[in-house]
């Protein structure tokens, strides 16, 4: 009983501070017992540009994820919401664009109480994103300085850089910029106006003469189409020139080496921005892209040119004499 009695008193018998020690015990098993209420399901549109293998992927990607972070998910067609927005936005908490049309669309015609965010997007800023309404994403576009530290680990001797470019547009003088600001110390940039030279087979014979270590390609429908890929790599080949290829794609066909985005991963990163931002998290911003890297060991046989190991195990994509893809 004497036992009893003072354990009561340390809690019950009216000393101030034994009581207040009480009660704070009481609040912190309170907080150990009751979860912590999370916050409530969003219901989010996946809006597809169009329809493409790629996006599907991406779609598959996004489900998989936000259904994990407890969200609800509905795909449509831009060009259903396009027909009837007001009605998809009515019972919608917030867009996830897939693809540049979707998210200009989206970005222009939306309510800025809607959050939009974006994947799938190969230039956010000539897409109009990155102006009005805040519209967050995450680009296909590789950061130039990455790419050309994947140049510096794969060929260390690397000294100069050449590159073809249409001075006529914006996303050509765009470029040329971004390849100036991004250069390594000690590098030395050969840029080539294709737009001065009577055919892009020209500027390529020019730019080949001035005896570059490697070729840097970047995704310009104005000038990489199929022939100027295909001429470019044939007269690289001659040359003994290796060329850096702005897809895994590009790789294959002959480039030396690579970088591409995956869908998967673009998935993953929109689906962690989106929750982000509909929780108020932090790290709600751009995200940078995930990326990874291609190498062709067909065509460096071909240059005489040696990778390093190390290097070639980092390549997600590895195309050899017996054409199949290897994985790290």
């Amino acid at each position: 009983m004497v036992g009893s009695e003072t354990q009561r008193d340390n809690c019950l018998g009216g000393r101030n501070s034994r009581r207040g020690r009480c009660a704070l015990v009481a609040i912190l098993l309170a907080a150990v017992i009751i979860p912590a209420a999370k916050a409530s399901a969003a219901r989010i549109a996946i809006v597809l540009s169009a329809e493409a293998k790629p996006y599907r992927q991406v779609e598959a990607e996004l489900k998989a994820r936000l259904k994990k972070l407890d969200h609800t998910t509905e795909t449509f067609m831009l060009a259903d919401v396009n027909r009837d927005l007001a009605r998809f936005a009515g019972k919608t908490d917030a867009f996830l664009a897939v693809g540049t049309k979707a998210a200009d669309w989206l970005h222009r015609n939306l309510r800025p109480d809607k959050p939009l965010t974006y994947c799938m997007v190969s230039d956010p800023r000539a897409a109009g994103l990155t102006k009005g309404r805040q519209t967050l994403g995450v680009s296909t576009s590789v950061p130039v300085k990455a790419q050309f530290q994947t140049i510096a680990d794969a060929l260390p001797g690397t000294k100069s850089l050449g590159m073809l470019y249409r001075s006529r547009t914006t996303k050509g003088t765009a470029l040329l910029k971004q390849a100036k600001g991004a250069l390594p110390r000690g590098w030395r940039l050969e840029a080539v106006d294709v737009d001065k030279h009577a055919s892009v087979a020209k500027a390529i014979e020019a730019l080949l003469a001035r005896d570059v270590d490697i070729v840097w390609t970047a995704p310009d429908a104005s000038l990489y189409k199929t022939a100027t890929v295909r001429s470019l790599l044939l007269a690289a080949v001659r040359q003994k020139t290796p060329i850096f290829g702005f897809s895994p794609a590009f790789v294959r066909a002959g480039a030396l080496l690579g970088v591409g985005v995956s869908p998967v991963d673009q998935g993953e990163q929109a689906a962690t921005l989106t929750d982000r931002l509909l929780t108020k998290q932090a790290g709600a911003g751009q995200a940078v892209p995930k990326f990874e890297i291609a190498v062709n060991l067909i065509v460096a046989e071909k240059l005489s040119v040696s990778l390093p190991e190390t290097f070639v195990k980092r390549a997600r994509y590895v195309f050899k004499r017996d054409r199949k893809k290897g994985s790290k």
